[in-house]
C-alpha cells in the first residue's frame, strides 16, 4: 500500500465549506473558509489522515503545502 500525502491547503481566492462528520455520522459541524485561511492542517501536523470534507463553494485557487514543506517553517 503507497503511503497518502499529507497535504494542508491555504486558501488564495475563493471560498471553502469545511464539513466535520459528527458521532452521528451527520455532517454536522461546518466552518466557511475564505481567502488567508488553512485547512488540513491536522494531516501535517499529527502525520494522520482526516475524514473532513472540503467544499469549494466559489471557483478558488489554493496553495498546497506538503508535509515536508510544511515542517520547514520554524
Amino acid at each position: 500500500m503507497t503511503a497518502m500525502p499529507l497535504i494542508a491547503y491555504v486558501i488564495k481566492k475563493g471560498a471553502v465549506t469545511i464539513h466535520r462528520l459528527a458521532k452521528t455520522l451527520d455532517n454536522a459541524e461546518t466552518d466557511n473558509l475564505g481567502p488567508g485561511d488553512l485547512f488540513g492542517i491536522e494531516a501535517v501536523m499529527a502525520s494522520r489522515l482526516h475524514f473532513d470534507n472540503a467544499t469549494a463553494k466559489t471557483d478558488c485557487v489554493l496553495v498546497a503545502i506538503k508535509q515536508d514543506q510544511f515542517k520547514q517553517f520554524p
